[in-house]
């Protein structure tokens, strides 16, 4: 039976990168790709977003607005509950699906934003955190994304703090200092799969 790993972190924590080292290795099932694709022209989660928020939320050739429907959800913590409510579910299904269909390897990685958040805790084997100090994860955020301090705040807010999740790691993969460590910590962690659980 697959060994299941969930990573996780916060925004802006350096989890993508994590998720990159580590899919030259083993498969990563990538829940944010899950939720683009179905927001895609055609898919599940765009009907349903229309749905409740109407046709304003798309682009003049019928896209999903993501600016648009990131400042609302955002901004209105009942706004998100309700984009949380509506796509939740679909999300999660496809998730164990695709767990599902690698139950003949050894390893797999799950990558879940929201894995403490939405309690994905009970499909993973252990959970890897890639871990920022606060201070640092709010800089980055800002950078990245062209935020000011107080929409950067309000959208690490979204979520369970980076040290919170890092008290309930099984693994803190540390991505404060240079790109070469982080790499180097994610071999480490791969290499002690290796021998405890792939012999």
């Amino acid at each position: 039976m697959v060994y299941c790993v969930g990573l996780t972190g916060g925004i802006a924590t350096g989890k993508s990168t994590v998720a990159q080292f580590i899919s030259k290795y083993y498969p990563v099932i990538d829940a944010d790709q899950i939720v683009f694709e179905m927001q895609q022209k055609g898919g599940t989660a765009l009907e349903l977003i229309v749905a409740q928020w109407g046709v304003n939320i798309l682009t003049d050739d019928g896209a999903l607005d993501r600016a648009k429907l990131a400042k609302i959800i955002f901004s209105d913590a009942n706004e998100r509950h309700k984009l949380d409510e509506l796509l939740g579910p679909l999300i999660r299904l496809e998730i164990e699906r695709q767990i599902a269909k690698h139950q003949a390897d050894a390893l797999i990685f799950v990558d879940i934003p929201l894995l403490y958040e939405k309690n994905y805790q009970a499909l993973l084997d252990e959970i890897w955190v890639v871990y920022l100090p606060e201070s640092i994860q709010l800089d980055r955020l800002m950078k990245r994304n062209h935020l000011s301090e107080v929409a950067a705040k309000e959208r690490i807010a979204t979520q369970l703090s980076i040290e919170k999740k890092a008290k309930l790691a099984d693994v803190l993969i540390d991505n404060s200092q240079s790109i070469v460590k982080t790499e180097l910590a994610v071999m480490a962690e791969l290499k002690r799969l290796e021998v405890n659980r792939l012999k």
